[in-house]
């Protein structure tokens, strides 16, 4: 239950890093256009925080994907100690 309560916790952490940078740049957006003396500062600015949007959502799904692969490995071994299979008998692979 834990485990699950920190994944959601840092799900949501994530989204709302996500959205923050998705505000941050429409707000900038927003700003060049309204102010064009300084348009070309509020464009980098905007730029910033669409890199900023783009790592926090690349990150989110990194630690997804490890939490997959770590959840896919204990089940895998969950498995090979109830089968009984030790460590010198392989699985069956097609390839390899």
């Amino acid at each position: 239950m834990l485990v699950l309560v920190a994944a959601v916790t840092f799900i949501l952490t994530t989204c709302v890093h996500v959205l923050a940078c998705v505000a941050w740049l429409q707000y900038e957006r927003h700003e060049a256009k309204k102010d064009p003396e300084h348009a070309q500062r509020h464009k980098i600015e905007e730029g910033v925080a669409a890199v900023a949007a783009l790592g926090s959502g690349g990150f989110a799904f990194h630690e997804h994907h490890d939490k997959k692969e770590a959840k896919d490995a204990a089940e895998d071994a969950e498995e090979e100690a109830e089968s009984g299979r030790g460590e010198g008998k392989k699985k069956h692979h097609f390839f390899g």
